[in-house]
């Protein structure tokens, strides 16, 4: 039997007393450590098992010193090697003698000895140990065998995953630049064959023409020569050949008849006189026309400056009123109806109503025909709210929801408003739509509504607001009056509308001369048309009277038209060419050529049709697949840079070793230790040759960009979860050892129900929860009582079957068994610190200290102030967050798909359809960037106006730090976070009603005096001082070391040293500088002079402090009795900040320290912060 227990185990210590046969049957065997060689061992053996190493055999050796040496190193940095002795073959000791000569010196010499177990070591760390006392050191939290397990598996599953999707990414990524490499390679051909088809292409073209024109004449002769042996069955060829002699004469008759005698010159120029007289009146006319529509416009100047008055009114602000109202008034739901018409998000067929009059009305039908039953007359309807219910009266919630998401974006909605076009007139349609809307004024009354023409000195125009009546003709429409009855917002777009609608109504002359100046347009392009149709028809008869010349075998006619010869002066006799005359025996043989003549053709036309089909295919395919490539251009850069940045798995190697030993050993300390040996354990791995990415870990990315991708952080804020950094390190903690994110994990959560339960309060809830998986919650446990609970014993011991196991299985809880689900998982939360747990509950469960720092917790005070008095841009910025998650999951999707169908071996040059595919793709991504850019804008925005109010949530965190702070002075000094949210809500009500700076002071004083009044009277000025300190910190108003320098001169030197802040040559300077003044003493010169060596904005007055007769005035600060009201030398009360005057003060009159920190106090916080009987003892 083998019995593992720890050196400072309580069995060992009644041992003796109580189990004297365990300790006279047993051997005791004391081990110090894991020696080196045993965690080697342990690292290798995994690693081997594993098969983590096959891809790089070399790097083995180095993965296992990795491992080992980072747990060698949290073992001693958590201080977990208790000491045992000195395991070196030889030991050093130190001795001590008086020296001969000079008996005042010591003498001190070592010598090397061998390693015996000498009573004077023992008796060194026995001393070390009694005076340790029973406290633990904060960083003294548990490392052991099963954490360095629980690392090396960390690991294995984190390069394993990492390993596999870097794989396939980057295998994937490579597939998509290759078949973009080929693409761009199949272009280059496409182009050269498309050059070589196009050449082949007017080759067929030529050779088909040319065969056309030798099967016409062939097949002429052909039919000839039939119809002349008789062999013809077509009655045209035989006509044909009876007249063909007569109309050959007939026609070289009209040929010659055809001459150009003066009636035609007449004719002709009659027409081209007519044609261009009205051409010219019709560009005089156009002209005139262009200068009544140039009058028109100037005449509506004034007008259009009074409707531009009118839509300078109409803004955000208006928009974002009106889109507040959820349940609107209904003559506001009929005034954006009519917006809605005239911006063009409702047709205007949806306010005119066509009726049918026939048979209704007898007089009307009498007066009309048979045919009036189709027509059709327009009237005005009367005004129906889309979608109201009756017998509420109300405006339809689904109709008025509609509207509100048009005006979702109320920027862009204004730009629809502002963009109208009615600078020429409102559309017909759109104009008896909106006038259908609005009410109708009288006869003898001004403007559209009766209510006076708003285009007639506009910035006087002010109409009052009257509760809606109806109309005389029993219509109910929008009147300016009963809209700012129901919403000023509202009549300023009805002012709006009824100023367009009247400039409309003016613009009647412009209308008539814009149609006039279109209808003359018309009647210009029209002639040229004519004129260009004339030519062109001249030009054909040119070429005809060419052809039938050329087969006459004459060039008489060419001549005359060309040389200029008129048919008067032709004397000589045109000679006609010698026609080849056929027989009967000749048929056979032009049969026979004409059908060789018929398959040539057909081949031809055949050949000239693929070709010009493979011509338009290769062109489209070319197009469509060059356009493709340049589109991925960008995208291409990043895949390239990817590849690059992600070669081989090597790269992953440091990363994960670093993020395996960051979750496994800093879970439990504190921000500033994780920083420090997150950057260590990157460190090792870079000294043991581990091949570093692009992207270290701890250096230009954190942790949870390694673990994590963005949308996983996204859903965190969809949740309104903490997203800082220190929140986010936490949620890496929290799902260490889960396979799945943060937020699938959270989901569920909620589906199986996370049961919550305090220690004291749980009954049956663990069993509960063990047999159906569900998660359990146990808060405010009692760390102790839990160690030794019998419930939890073997479920927290068995953790690793929860995590690896899938079936279900069966442990004991107390006294009974239970049969469990995998899936349980089990979360503790106590308030003692990390190095409290005991370790039995350590080594099998991942302590994290879930502390807030104050920037965590000035965040969710900022979300807390906007919930509750600026909840309409927490709702703003909750839509937007979820817009652009959405669109941050279609473009991952559209990547996705694009990256798939590129790499499924596709050449995109003969496939059309898949590239085609592709553009749409990547049609989609670029529409959801540019949306996804415009979310961000907005977003942006409002975290603008959301920083606004950082000043309060900050001056509220600092306040519940320093209440923390006070927990060191006392431990009885608690606050409820609870109960400071109460405070904090109570400071920033009705916060609209105020400035910013009086909701801060209200917001100190509220928090000051709770506190103020749960602390010991002597301790509140230490209370108020520290508050103040703190204050004027985060105004940015406090420089380094003049905390320190408040306590100690000397200890601000160290620590001004430590950070760098120095300059030798003043450092020198100042340093050899003489006391000015006989009256000061030793410590106040020695301050100053600490004061200018560290600080800046001490060393000009320094420098000044001994010349033109400032003696006076050092002299009064340092021997008054009132040096915190006493003016600084030079006025530097008016230069220097509340702490610098206070560090003054401190260097020359340390006694007065504690009346110039009340003046402190009550400069920064106010003069009614510190209570003066407080103020005055403390």
């Amino acid at each position: 039997m083998i019995i593992c227990i720890q050196p400072g185990h309580k069995l060992l210590q009644i041992a003796s007393r109580q189990y004297p046969g365990l300790l006279s049957g047993c051997n005791i065997n004391y081990m110090c450590d894991w020696p080196q060689e045993a965690l080697l061992g342990e690292a290798s053996y995994f690693i081997t098992k594993n098969q983590l190493t096959e891809e790089f055999e070399d790097l083995s050796e180095h993965i296992t010193t990795c491992l080992a040496n980072i747990h060698s190193f949290v073992l001693r940095d958590c201080r977990q090697m208790p000491w045992a002795g000195d395991l070196s073959p030889e030991i050093t000791l130190s001795s001590v003698k008086q020296h001969e000569k000079k008996k005042e010196q010591l003498k001190v010499t070592s010598a090397k000895v061998p390693n015996l177990p000498y009573s004077k070591l023992i008796l060194n760390e026995r001393i070390r140990l009694k005076h340790r006392g029973t406290e633990i050191a904060k960083n003294e939290v548990f490392v052991g065998p099963t954490t360095f397990r629980r690392f090396m598996e960390s690991f294995r599953f984190l390069y394993t995953l990492k390993s596999k999707e870097r794989t396939q990414t980057v295998e994937q990524l490579k597939k998509v630049l290759a078949t973009l490499d080929q693409t761009r390679s199949d272009a280059k051909v496409m182009k050269k064959a498309i050059k070589n088809t196009t050449g082949k292409f007017e080759d067929a073209k030529v050779r088909t023409e040319e065969l056309l024109e030798k099967l016409t004449h062939k097949a002429t002769i052909l039919e000839k020569l039939k119809a002349k042996v008789g062999l013809s069955t077509s009655l045209d060829a035989y006509l044909h050949l009876n007249e063909m002699e007569a109309e050959e004469v007939e026609e070289d008759e009209l040929l010659k008849q055809e001459e150009y005698d003066d009636y035609d010159k007449e004719f002709d120029k009659m027409r081209e006189a007519t044609l261009k007289t009205r051409g010219v009146q019709a560009r005089e006319e156009l002209t005139t026309a262009k200068t009544q529509v140039d009058e028109c416009r100037k005449q509506l100047d004034y007008a259009k400056e009074q409707v531009l008055h009118w839509k300078g009114k109409v803004d955000r602000n208006v928009i974002e009123r009106l889109r507040a109202f959820t349940s609107p008034p209904v003559l506001v739901g009929m005034v954006m109806e009519m917006i809605m018409i005239l911006i063009g998000k409702r047709l205007p067929s949806q306010r005119i109503e066509m009726k049918d009059y026939g048979g209704k009305d007898d007089n009307m039908s009498s007066r009309m025909s048979s045919s009036s039953s189709g027509t059709k007359i327009m009237k005005k309807m009367e005004y129906k709210i889309a979608g109201k219910k009756d017998e509420t009266g109300r405006v339809d919630r689904a109709q008025w929801k509609a509207m509100v998401n048009t005006m979702s974006d109320s920027t862009k909605f204004v730009d629809m408003l502002h963009n109208v076009s009615w600078e020429d007139g409102l559309p017909e349609d759109v104009l008896r739509a909106v006038e259908s809307c609005l009410s109708q004024g009288k006869d003898g009354e001004l403007g559209v509504t009766g209510e006076g023409s708003l285009l007639e000195n506009a910035q006087d125009v002010n109409i009052h607001a009257k509760k809606r009546t109806p109309s005389p003709d029993n219509t109910k429409g929008i009147t300016i009056a009963g809209a700012k009855y129901s919403s000023e917002d509202s009549a300023t777009l009805v002012q709006y509308t009824i100023a367009i609608v009247e400039y409309t109504r003016r613009c009647g002359p412009l209308k008539a001369s814009l149609e006039r100046m279109n209808e003359l347009q018309r009647e210009i392009e029209e002639n040229d048309r004519l004129q260009k149709e004339k030519e062109q028809e001249a030009a054909k008869i040119l070429a005809k009277r060419l052809r039938f010349n050329k087969e006459k075998g004459t060039s008489t006619l060419l001549k005359r038209l060309y040389v200029g010869d008129s048919p008067e002066e032709e004397t000589k006799e045109e000679v006609k060419a010698p026609e080849e005359v056929y027989e009967e025996e000749d048929l056979p043989r032009i049969q026979d050529e004409v059908n060789q003549l018929q398959a040539e053709f057909d081949q031809a036309v055949v050949e000239k049709h693929s070709l010009e089909m493979e011509l338009i295919s290769m062109n489209e395919r070319l197009k469509a697949a060059t356009e493709m490539v340049d589109s991925l251009k960008g995208q291409e850069e990043e895949w390239k840079q990817h590849v690059k940045d992600n070669d081989s798995n090597e790269l992953l190697l440091a990363n994960c070793i670093s993020a395996s030993a960051f979750l496994t050993y800093c879970g439990p300390h504190n921000m500033d230790t994780r920083k420090r040996m997150g950057e260590f354990f990157m460190q090792v791995c870079e000294h043991h040759g581990m091949p570093l990415p692009k992207r270290s870990l701890f250096r230009n990315i954190q942790i949870v960009d390694f673990l994590y991708t963005q949308l996983d952080i996204m859903q965190l804020e969809i949740l309104r979860l903490p997203t800082t950094p220190l929140m986010l390190e936490n949620a890496c903690f929290l799902m260490q050892g889960e396979s799945e994110p943060l937020f699938r994990s959270r989901v569920r959560m909620k589906e199986k129900g996370l049961v919550e339960v305090r220690y004291t309060e749980i009954r049956s809830q663990l069993e509960n929860c063990l047999a159906d998986g569900s998660p359990l919650l146990v808060t405010d446990c009692d760390i102790q009582k839990l160690a030794k609970d019998a419930r939890f014993r073997y479920a927290i011991q068995r953790c690793s079957d929860f995590i690896n196991g899938k079936n279900r299985f069966k442990i004991i809880v107390e006294d009974h068994e239970v049969e469990c689900d995998p899936r349980f998982r089990l979360y503790l939360h106590t308030t003692v610190e990390p190095h409290m747990v005991p370790q039995q509950l350590a080594a099998y469960a991942s302590v994290m200290y879930f502390q807030l720092y104050r920037k965590d917790v000035e965040e969710e005070l900022l979300n807390r102030f906007m919930a509750h008095e600026k909840s309409r841009l927490e709702d703003e910025q909750t839509a937007l967050r979820q817009e652009r998650q959405e669109n941050m999951e279609f473009l991952d999707k559209l990547e996705k798909q694009m990256r798939t169908n590129l790499s499924s071996d596709v050449r995109l040059m003969n496939d059309l359809q898949a590239t085609k595919k592709l553009a749409e793709l990547k049609k989609q991504y670029d529409e959801t960037v540019e949306t996804q850019t415009r979310v961000e804008m907005s977003e942006a925005s409002i975290l603008k106006a959301r920083d606004g109010f950082r000043s309060i949530a900050q001056r509220a965190a600092v306040c519940f730090d320093v209440t923390q702070y006070m927990r060191e002075v006392n431990p009885l000094y608690q606050i409820s976070y609870n109960r400071f949210l109460d405070i904090y809500d109570a400071a920033i009500s009705h916060s609209e009603r105020s400035a910013i700076k009086a909701v801060l002071e209200k917001v100190t004083s509220n928090a000051y005096y709770y506190t103020a009044r749960g602390v010991f009277e002597r301790d509140r000025f230490i209370y108020a001082l520290l508050l103040a300190i703190e204050v004027e910190d985060s105004l940015d108003r406090l420089g380094p070391g003049e905390r320190e320098f408040l306590i100690s001169p000397d200890y601000s030197s160290v620590v001004m040293l430590s950070l760098g802040h120095i300059q030798q040559s003043q450092e020198n300077k100042i340093t050899q500088t003489k006391k000015p003044f006989d009256w000061m003493t030793d410590d106040q010169f020695h301050n100053l002079q600490v004061l200018a060596t560290h600080f800046e904005w001490f060393q000009e007055m320094f420098d000044r402090m001994p010349k033109d007769g400032r003696e006076t005035q050092w002299r009064n600060l340092c021997e008054t009795d009132s040096p915190d009201t006493t003016p600084l030398p030079d006025k530097m009360d008016e230069v220097y900040k509340p702490m610098q005057r206070l560090c003054v003060v401190r260097a020359v009159r340390s006694d007065k320290i504690m009346q110039a920190s009340t003046v402190f106090i009550n400069v920064v916080l106010g003069k009614n912060s510190l209570p003066a009987p407080a103020g005055r003892k403390g």
